[in-house]
């Protein structure tokens, strides 16, 4: 009995060497570790959503929809409600808002080294079933999307009702902004003319 304790308790610290090996694992392959979204990364990611809406001309779908704001300008605007999963892994992240005329939709997202913030997914598609970087939410289990919203960061941005032509020029610059590498979880749009 003495041995068989003395085998054990010699092979404890091989256990604790193992367990920490299979821990670091993920750094060790060249995987960065996850990392919590910082503010200046949530406003681009808001910035981002309000590009693609002015840059798209969705902008008059939000008439009435979201709390109505008064804007410094004079103008007004709609805030909507933005849900963003804190954790952020590789420069990716993901995001559930309301994206008229689409409906609630869960978005991936990159996180560039500039901060720059590329969405995934492609709203001509319609956001279809199943695809991993963009789609409807009531294509998911209603209680996943309960809990996202609820664990995730909540912010919001805001659509203006008459956004200036500077405005929507400055959009429409950030949405052609060179991703400098092939993008192939989203694109960038010209300025629709409708």
């Amino acid at each position: 009995m003495l041995i068989a304790r003395r085998a054990a308790l010699a092979a404890a610290p091989l256990a604790v060497a193992l367990w920490v090996a299979v821990l670091a694992l993920p750094v060790a392959a060249g995987q960065p570790p996850g990392r919590k979204i910082t503010d200046a990364e949530v406003g681009a990611v808001a910035q981002a959503i309000e590009d693609e809406i002015y840059n798209d001309s969705y902008d008059s779908n939000y008439y009435r929809y979201g709390e109505r704001i008064d804007m410094p300008s004079g103008g007004t605007a709609h805030r909507i409600h933005l849900h963003i999963n804190p954790d952020i892994v590789d420069g990716r992240g993901e995001a559930i808002y309301e994206l008229l005329p689409f409906g609630e939709v869960f978005r991936s997202f990159t996180i560039r080294k500039d901060g720059f913030v590329i969405l995934a997914g492609d709203p001509e598609s319609g956001f279809p079933k199943g695809d991993p970087h963009g789609q409807k939410t009531l294509w998911m289990n209603d209680a996943d999307v309960c809990k996202m919203k609820s664990d995730w960061l909540r912010s919001s941005f805001d659509v203006e009702m008459n956004p200036s032509p500077q405005r929507i020029e400055d959009a429409a610059r950030r949405q052609r902004h060179p991703t400098g590498s092939s993008n192939s979880l989203g694109r960038l749009f010209p300025r629709h003319h409708h």
